[in-house]
């Protein structure tokens, strides 16, 4: 599926049973073996059942989507990282949910960003931090809920990015 019909899909799966049907039989099995291989068969159908519902029952336009595929296990990961948190009442690094990740930097400073004393930095940036990281919410979710910019959420967080890593060295 290309990036273009992707995109024309997922604008009108809720809507159109078509589209969802074609979106569903393109990605449910991918996301199942991939979720499989970790988590065993009936978490990986819980996760992809997860994602189709949410896209089912979403309303909202979503911006255009440049890699489908990295979109879609994204989704499925913060999913994951929902479901294991809420069942294990703890919260889950990187490597629980194998390689792939919504991070964007390397393991080891995400842990030490995450063990980092959060008291300098303002509640907007201490909430970006909690919902990225702890709860694993995608930057669109973020600008959401908090009612801000996807762009300037982007900019904060490559700000804090580098402040964190100036620190660090």
């Amino acid at each position: 599926m290309d990036v273009q019909q992707f995109n024309m899909l997922l604008s009108k799966a809720h809507t159109d049973a078509k589209c969802f049907g074609l979106l569903y039989s393109f990605y449910y099995k991918r996301i199942v073996m991939q979720f499989c291989k970790k988590f065993g068969k009936e978490f990986a159908e819980d996760v992809a059942q997860d994602f189709f519902i949410k896209i089912i029952k979403s309303d909202k336009k979503y911006e255009y989507i440049n890699s489908p595929t990295a979109w879609v296990y994204t989704c499925c990961i913060n999913i994951a990282k929902t479901k294991l948190t809420k069942e294990n009442g703890k919260i889950l690094f990187n490597e629980e949910l194998g390689a792939e990740t919504n991070f964007d930097f390397d393991s080891d400073f995400e842990k030490l960003c995450l063990d980092l004393e959060l008291d300098g930095l303002d509640d907007e940036t201490k909430k970006i931090i909690f919902l990225h990281y702890w709860k694993g919410y995608c930057f669109e979710e973020i600008s959401e809920i908090l009612g801000i910019s996807y762009d300037a959420l982007r900019q904060m967080h490559k700000r804090l990015k580098k402040k964190l890593k100036n620190i660090l060295h």
